[in-house]
């Protein structure tokens, strides 16, 4: 390996910081504290989807799969949310708030719910998320869900952010 093609002793130093920060994520409690309490979900309406077309079109629009840099981030506040049994294309989405109470902005926010059956089963995790929320902002989201409301007792959420 030539003087050019091998890696300075910076990159090297940032790399082995990247890995060491992805490796203490995961050796953490995954950020599961802050998911608040299970809330039951009581629903009016179906939320269900009409026919196979409105049922792909909610896959397109729902997200499952949680950045795995994202964790607690203190200033990073989940205000409010609600389950809504909206119908049509979206099916049963959760709705709420976020704020960043930080001086500074948060690069990257990703609100997780998990979804639970009547025996405690838990169904299915759903996201949304969104970049560079400002300093002292809020973020309204709305996290489309693919469970079938007949199907959900209770869920819960958490707020989670990758810092820039």
């Amino acid at each position: 390996m030539d003087a050019q093609s091998r890696p300075s002793r910076r990159r090297v130093l940032a790399l082995v910081g990247v890995g060491t920060a992805g490796v203490a994520g995961c050796l953490s409690d995954g950020g599961a504290t802050a998911y608040g309490p299970q809330t039951a979900v009581d629903l009016t309406g179906n939320g269900s989807l009409d026919n196979a077309s409105t049922a792909s079109t909610q896959q397109a629009f729902a997200s499952t799969t949680p950045n795995s840099a994202a964790m607690r981030v203190d200033g990073l506040e989940l205000l409010d949310h609600e389950p809504v049994a909206a119908g049509g294309y979206k099916g049963l989405t959760v709705r709420g708030r976020v704020r960043n109470t930080r001086q500074r902005p948060i690069g990257y926010v990703e609100v997780r719910t998990r979804f639970y059956d009547a025996d405690g089963t838990q169904l299915g995790t759903y996201l949304a998320s969104t970049s560079d929320l400002a300093a002292d902002t809020e973020w309204a989201f709305e996290v489309v869900v693919l469970e079938s409301p007949a199907d959900v007792a209770s869920y819960d959420a958490g707020a989670f952010g990758v810092p820039p």
